[in-house]
């Protein structure tokens, strides 16, 4: 089964850089739009992810509409999108915008990474952390 790329959506190329190289040496493809309306021009482009993330504090009411679109769209519907984000949780549910989850983006790389490997689509990869069962 081939496994698409992990979308990554954010304005702060330092970061995108960081978590590309990062996903990059543990097996994950990575693909970055600096914003949302970029990438969901790129959707059509590219192999369908395995997972989107998504900074919407910058994006604001445009990433939003970014959420709103990918989440109507039927192929993705099985896609899971997590927002990065430095807000609360219940600051990012409230929001209602159709996601999987969210992390902070001051997480540890490493989580992640067992976030990525913990979706069905996405098997472990070599050299990866294993979940613990």
């Amino acid at each position: 089964m081939s496994v698409g790329p992990v979308l990554l959506i954010d304005h702060d190329r330092e970061w995108c850089d960081q978590v590309s190289r990062f996903l990059g040496s543990n097996g994950y493809e990575v693909v970055s739009e600096g914003d949302s309306s970029a990438a969901l021009a790129k959707l059509p482009e590219i192999p369908k992810p395995s997972a989107v993330l998504l900074d919407i504090a910058a994006e604001g009411a445009e990433g939003r509409a970014f959420c709103r679109a990918f989440r109507e769209m039927p192929a993705f519907h099985d896609v899971p999108l997590f927002l990065v984000t430095a807000a609360s949780a219940a600051d990012v549910y409230e929001k209602r915008v159709g996601i999987n989850g969210y992390l902070r983006k001051t997480v540890a790389l490493e989580y992640l990474l067992v976030l990525l490997n913990g979706l069905p689509s996405n098997p472990p990869r070599d050299g990866a952390p294993q979940q613990a069962a």
